[in-house]
């Protein structure tokens, strides 16, 4: 917290004004999944936040699970792979 409170001095912030500063910095830095095609390195979480986001928790499982299966949690991932055995719920590949 120290640490933090003195890179706000630096960039004359609140502390949580440093710290929203930082994740939205963060979101913008971190690479979702790396494409060597694409010279930036690929999409970060803040280019896809649009697509990512939903007010519904089932859409936004979904949308995570089609485009990027690897940041789910092993929960998740046990949740998904029975949905998509389930010819009931799922009809995709």
């Amino acid at each position: 917290r120290y640490l933090a409170e003195l890179a706000a001095r630096l960039h004359r912030r609140t502390l949580s004004s440093y710290i929203e500063w930082a994740i939205v910095k963060s979101l913008s830095d971190n690479v979702l999944k790396s494409d060597p095609s694409d010279p930036s390195g690929g999409p970060t979480i803040d280019d896809e936040a649009e697509f990512l986001w939903d007010v519904d928790d089932a859409d936004r499982f979904a949308k995570l699970a089609l485009r990027y299966p690897h940041l789910l949690s092993h929960e998740e991932q046990v949740r998904w792979k029975l949905i998509r055995e389930n010819g009931f719920l799922w009809r995709g590949a």
